[in-house]
């Protein structure tokens, strides 16, 4: 049996989400910083996330930077070697799901509301009752 590595992450879009094309298929490429820990222990982690396919092409069309998602995923481990020939490893989320929770700086897109009329004079429900 194979084992599977299932994360979430709840956090804000570090810098507009952007588009690659790999082989046939297109992979939107970001990141997502969370805070963790509270008072003088609070500290920022940061995630890579591929969202391959369809999905992606949304998240490259409505995410901002600061805009607030949740992201589910597995885990997995890219080796790579820099240019002056060091090895390195990047742990990165492929999403399977991105929730998009909130625009950037929390400031919700409302649409406008209509205006509450008052009910027509001599309609008014409290001069019939009873008591």
């Amino acid at each position: 049996m194979s084992g599977y590595i299932g994360v979430t992450v709840i956090g804000n879009v570090v810098a507009k989400p952007e588009m690659r094309q790999v082989g046939q298929t297109q992979v939107a490429k970001f990141k997502v910083a969370a805070n963790t820990g509270f008072g003088e222990k609070k500290s920022v982690a940061f995630f890579s996330i591929d969202q391959w396919g369809k999905s992606g092409e949304a998240s490259v069309k409505y995410l901002e930077k600061g805009s607030q998602v949740a992201v589910a995923g597995t885990l997995t481990c890219r080796e790579y070697e820099t240019k002056d020939g060091k090895k390195g490893m990047s742990l990165e989320i492929r999403a399977s799901d991105v929730t998009f929770l909130g625009s950037p700086g929390g400031q919700e897109k409302r649409e406008e509301q209509t205006p509450v009329t008052s009910a027509p004079a001599g309609n008014d429900p409290t001069t019939d009752v009873p008591f």
